[in-house]
């Protein structure tokens, strides 16, 4: 089984990370595109809440 961690780092005192738009928008496309590749989850985690789709 393969792993795969994408990263966003802080730019700065201004950076806001959408959590919630996050999960609800990214996650279905990435598993729309990688679930015939054999994707079997995906995981999002902002500070200590994992949010699994």
């Amino acid at each position: 089984m393969e792993t795969v961690f994408v990263i966003y780092r802080s730019g700065g005192k201004d950076f806001r990370f959408d959590h919630d738009s996050y999960v609800s928008q990214h996650l279905p496309l990435v598993r729309k595109a990688w679930e015939p590749y054999g994707l079997e989850s995906s995981t999002a985690l902002h500070r200590d809440v994992p949010f699994t789709y």
